[in-house]
Parts: C-alpha cells; sequence; structure tokens
C-alpha cells in the first residue's frame, strides 16, 4: 500500500482534528500557512482544502481571526466523515516508518541517541522522520498530532511529562505505539528508556565521601517536570542518608533564571559564600561548565578537583581552559539503539503491556 498523497494527507488531517474536537467552543484550526509547512503543499491548497470543509459546513472562516470547527459539527458527524472511528492510517502496516520528536537536534547527547535510534532502524529497513522542537511545548504538542498520521509509531523526549499527557493516553489506548527517552508517564504502560540518574548520583556522591567530603553542594535546576533531574536529587540525598550525612539546603543551588549571566552571577556568589563546601556535583553539564568556570576564576583548585559533572559535553571547556573534569557519561547510543527496539517489538506485537516498562541504562563515573 503506498503512502497516501500529500493533498490527502492534509484533508485526512483537518478532518480527524475536526471529528476530536467537535463541540468545543471557539477552536482554532491550523492557519494556511501552518497546513502549507507541515504537509509541504502550497498555500493554495491549503486554503482549498479549507474552503472544501467550508462548503461542507465543517468549519467556519473569520477573515482576519482564522478558521474555527462550526459550533453545528458533532463528533458523530465528523467521524462519519472519516468513515471509520479510529484515526485515520496513512501508512499501511508495513510502511515501516517511525517518528521522532527531539528537543534539540545540535545537543551531542541527542545526536548520540539518534543514531542508536537509525542504527537499529536501519537494520531492521525502517525509515526515521525526525523533529525538532527546540524545546518548545507547543511544537511538541503540535508534532504529536500531525505526525501520528503518516508514522507508525513514535519516540518522543518529553519537555513537560504532564502537558499533552492527555493526548498521548488517549492514542495509546488505541494501541498506538509511543516509547518515550528521559522522561515517563505515570500510571500507564508506555515504556520509557533512561539513564539510571539515581544511581549515577548515588556513585558520584558515594565517591566524594569516600575522600572524606563532608559538606558536597549540590548545583541543579528546578526539578519540577523533569523526572531525570529529580531522580538525579534522589540519589544524591540517599548517598547522604546513608552514610549519616544530613541534607543541608544551604548547600544545594537551584538555579530558577532564565539568563546566562544572572545563571552565571548566582553559582559564583554561591561558591564564594559556601566556604565549607568542599566537593560539587552538577545535575547537567551546563551548570557544571559554569561552575567550573568560576572555580578556576576564584581560584578553588581543590575544590575543581572534587567536582563532579553530570554529562560530558564540555569539549569547548577543556579546548579552552587545558582541563578536563570528572564526569558521569550517559550512555546515549545504547539509550537510542534500546528505544527503537522497543518500538518496533510494540508494533509488531501490538497487544497492550499489562505494566509500564521503564529500562534504565547504566551511566559510568569518569574520574
Amino acid at each position: 500500500m503506498k503512502r497516501a498523497p500529500l493533498y490527502e494527507q492534509l484533508k485526512l488531517y483537518v478532518r480527524q482534528l475536526i471529528a476530536d474536537n467537535a463541540g468545543k467552543r471557539d477552536f482554532l484550526l491550523p492557519s494556511e500557512a501552518s497546513l502549507s509547512q507541515t504537509f509541504s503543499v502550497s498555500r493554495i491548497t491549503a486554503k482549498r482544502t479549507l474552503n472544501d470543509l467550508e462548503e461542507a459546513g465543517l468549519v467556519v472562516r473569520k477573515k482576519g481571526k482564522g478558521t474555527y470547527i462550526s459550533p453545528d459539527v458533532t463528533r458523530e458527524r465528523a467521524e462519519s466523515l472519516l468513515g471509520k472511528s479510529q484515526p485515520p492510517k496513512i501508512y499501511s502496516t508495513n510502511s515501516n516508518t517511525l517518528s521522532v520528536i527531539v528537543p534539540d537536534i545540535t545537543s551531542r547527547y541527542y545526536i548520540n541517541i539518534l543514531n542508536g535510534i537509525l542504527h537499529y532502524t536501519e537494520q531492521n529497513n525502517w525509515l526515521v522522520q525526525i523533529a525538532n522542537t527546540n524545546v518548545s511545548q507547543e511544537k511538541e504538542i503540535e508534532f504529536i498530532k500531525n505526525m501520528r498520521f503518516y508514522s507508525n509509531g513514535m519516540i518522543i523526549f518529553p519537555v513537560n511529562y504532564n502537558t499533552y499527557a492527555k493526548e498521548v493516553i488517549r492514542l495509546s489506548f488505541k494501541n498506538y505505539p509511543f516509547v518515550f527517552i528521559d522522561n515517563y508517564l505515570y500510571n500507564t504502560n508506555i515504556p520509557c528508556i533512561v539513564s539510571d540518574n539515581f544511581d549515577a548520583l548515588y556513585k558520584a556522591t558515594q565517591y566524594l565521601i569516600g575522600k572524606g567530603k563532608r559538606n558536597i553542594a549540590y548545583i541543579t535546576f528546578p526539578e519540577k517536570n523533569d523526572l531525570s533531574l529529580e531522580e538525579r536529587y534522589l540519589g544524591y540525598e540517599a548517598a547522604l542518608k546513608d552514610n549519616g550525612l544530613p541534607v543541608r539546603k544551604e548547600l544545594i543551588f537551584n538555579s530558577y533564571s532564565h539568563t546566562q549571566v544572572m545563571v552565571d552571577n548566582k553559582i559564583r556568589e554561591f561558591l564564594k559564600n559556601g566556604k565549607e563546601i568542599d566537593g560539587v556535583l552538577t545535575s547537567i553539564c551546563g551548570l557544571g561548565i559554569i561552575a567550573a568556570r568560576e572555580m578556576l576564576n576564584m581560584g578553588l583548585t581543590e575544590l575543581l578537583d572534587n567536582l563532579i559533572i553530570f554529562d560530558d559535553e564540555f569539549d569547548r571547556l577543556t579546548d579552552l581552559l587545558k582541563f578536563r573534569p570528572k564526569f558521569i557519561r550517559q550512555d546515549a547510543y545504547r539509550i537510542g539503539y534500546t528505544a527503537a527496539e522497543i518500538l518496533i517489538n510494540q508494533f509488531n506485537n501490538p497487544e497492550p503491556a499489562i505494566s509500564q516498562t521503564i529500562i534504565r541504562i547504566p551511566t559510568e563515573l569518569h574520574l
């Protein structure tokens, strides 16, 4: 079965949107420009599609405002136009195409994950299409809604595990294959592949404690809506408690700033005021790079020797400062390879899982 023409994909997509959202007051459909870009068709084609739907009484077009679902349209009527109540499949079940929705295509971590995905899919004669959200939740949701029509499953790196839960859960109930990377939805059977974040920070904290360090600082971003960061903090906390050390709020730096200058200044102030700090852990590489630079600038060479950074995307730091810190390395390639393997297995064996599968990939501590 061949892939449907782009124009047919566009019609099916808009009709499915109408079916999914019929009855919602003032529901705004994608613009001509958005539809044209998403489906690689001309503006004329996108306009014709919306005009046809208007003639059918399914939408109302308001000049200067956009296209809305007609308030008279019921879900039953919209679904009857699709010919079935299930979402239309643009590909046949042997089309062998999966979608990957990634937040930052420039990150070496994500590139290595994509290499693992591409290796497994190539071995199994699957095609891959990649969408880059630039860490935008809005784009992420839009890609999920759009790409389901022309792929047989999705691998997603969620920006926020709560934002589109309703949409993902609805599709998963219809046995649409999903795999999450780094974050996961509670109380679902959607598989998730993550680094063993708890174990990574537990072992790193344990290493510093073994060196006699008792005032170990932790530099991180807020854990809200990021389960990987949450598990890293829990690993740090557990190691302290298991060694009879208190978890001290004054040794935890949680940056809420969104500007580079403010983060730099806050970390500098944190290190300057924390004179008793004898070890430092950072939950992400970017914060580790800032901390290392500030330690060098402040002459804190002994503390620098007791800094451990989560992940290793710091080539520029090494080149500029002739210094390579201790770090935790994620096996990004294996994460991607495993995610693709699980998704394709889901597609080939569509029986829904009884419980959620969470696979934690081991990390390596490089000293």
